[in-house]
């Protein structure tokens, strides 16, 4: 129940005119219905990390809908919950192993799979959630990021409502902790196969930095 207080008590405090526009895969109803907004609330308690913290609170700050008095927030709608989930309980079979995650920093772990021509599997994620600033990070050239030319690499946001993001936009989801006991499905963004992409990151924005990544075989 705190981390309900806390959520409207933030809320509270925004400026009036602070609006956002719902996309089609959400709909603005009351923060206390929202479970997804509650979860990012329950991350935000949990996390000793004053940035990570400040980056999710925008990005929920970011949804909010409606008149600023009813607290209101741009939910994903229950029919887009349960497609996703609908997506990440898709038949092994239809799984293909394209390569395995290379730990750099933050205990990365995973294997990687081509679960469709727009979507990747990732099995037995592993990350402990401590970057500043990290999501998924894909690319069509090399075997890894590289620092200087991320800004033509593509984004992968998880959880995906909907949106795809460019690399430089600031509130592209941050990813939180992982412990091998979830699988993630992540879907492309228009005009890009899987068959394309050459690698996966778990890349830092902030500071410039790959995790770890899985180079792919295909």
């Amino acid at each position: 129940m705190l981390f309900l207080i806390f959520g409207l008590t933030f809320i509270h405090v925004l400026p009036s005119t602070v609006s956002a526009e719902c996309l089609d895969t959400e709909s603005c109803e009351p923060i206390r219905s929202c479970r997804p907004i509650i979860e990012k609330l329950k991350r935000v308690r949990q996390t000793q990390d004053s940035e990570k913290r400040d980056k999710i609170i925008t990005e929920v700050q970011s949804k909010i809908c409606g008149p600023h008095k009813d607290k209101l927030i741009c939910c994903p709608t229950e029919q887009d919950l349960q497609q996703q989930q609908q997506q990440q309980q898709q038949p092994e079979q239809e799984a293909v192993f394209v390569g395995e995650f290379i730990n750099i920093f933050h205990d990365i772990e995973g294997q990687v799979y081509k679960l469709s021509d727009t979507q990747l599997l990732i099995k037995n994620f592993n990350y402990d959630g401590e970057g500043p600033d990290a999501f998924f990070l894909a690319g069509a050239s090399g075997t890894k990021p590289k620092s200087r030319t991320t800004d033509e690499d593509i984004v992968l946001p998880y959880p995906y409502t909907g949106r795809h993001y460019e690399y430089l936009d600031n509130d592209i989801p941050i990813l939180g902790g992982f412990n091998r006991d979830k699988d993630i499905v992540l879907t492309l963004p228009p005009g890009i196969t899987t068959n394309q992409l050459r690698w996966l990151s778990v890349w830092c924005r902030d500071y410039k930095v790959n995790f770890g990544h899985a180079t792919f075989n295909n």
